[in-house]
């Protein structure tokens, strides 16, 4: 289990997810659970509310008590590579 703390995402107590949080506060702080089934797929849960990220490109909420098929996110990261220069 990984703690995040985001500046701008928040979600509250009605299941609105929200990215125009000014300040960081306890609505701010998510948990990010991995699938069991090791496919890479995150969960990413709040934790004050306990409440799960999910829904669809246009509707994100945050309003699941377990997390379902919705509620499970592919994440991409991607390495770019770095040069350093004196």
């Amino acid at each position: 289990m990984i703690l995040l703390e985001y500046n701008n995402v928040a979600a509250s107590i009605q299941g609105n997810a929200t990215c125009s949080s000014e300040e960081r506060g306890q609505a701010e702080k998510f948990t990010i659970q991995y699938h069991p089934d090791g496919s890479g797929r995150w969960a990413i849960r709040n934790r004050v509310t306990g409440y799960y990220f999910g829904g669809t490109e246009d509707m994100i909420q945050c309003y699941e008590k377990q997390a379902g098929p919705s509620e499970w996110w592919f994440v991409h990261l991607a390495i770019h590579p770095q040069v350093c220069t004196r």
